[in-house]
């Protein structure tokens, strides 16, 4: 049987970090409890999971290095796919968001909970700065 929260909780501040999310941001224990933690793409991948605010973030740095020309991995391409399924209220349970970088590397956000015109709202910031985007035709459709 998995542990509970709690038991994750307690085993990693019986190991000197301050709560089970302190301890996978340090790489589950591999880097000391009171340093820093991750950062940049090794915590996105502790975390699990990127969602609409990281994409946020990342759409801010991609116009931040257009305003003042600091090099930046940059999105070439981004592929829309949603899980077709919506909530009570007509938000989508879940989009994904999979942008192409220039270095080759893939970067998947997924969006959740979010209602059509937040979905707009990245897109049409996605086609602001240039980024290809190939949106599945029913988000299409459905945000037009």
């Amino acid at each position: 049987m998995a542990q509970s929260w709690a038991d994750r909780n307690a085993q990693a501040q019986s190991l000197g970090y301050r709560n089970y999310y302190d301890y996978r941001v340090h790489d589950y224990g591999n880097m000391p409890p009171g340093e820093p933690g991750a950062t940049g793409e090794l915590l996105d991948r502790l975390r699990g999971h990127r969602g609409a605010a990281d994409l946020g973030s990342f759409i801010e740095r991609q116009r931040d290095a257009d305003d003042y020309d600091y090099d930046v991995t940059r999105a070439v391409a981004a592929d829309v796919q949603p899980s077709y399924e919506r909530d009570a209220e007509g938000r989508w349970t879940y989009i994904s968001v999979t942008l192409l970088m220039d270095d080759g590397t893939e970067r998947e956000y997924r969006l959740r909970g979010l209602d059509t015109q937040q979905i707009q709202d990245y897109l049409d910031d996605l086609e602001d700065l240039e980024i290809d985007a190939v949106i599945d035709p029913y988000v299409a459709a459905v945000a037009a």
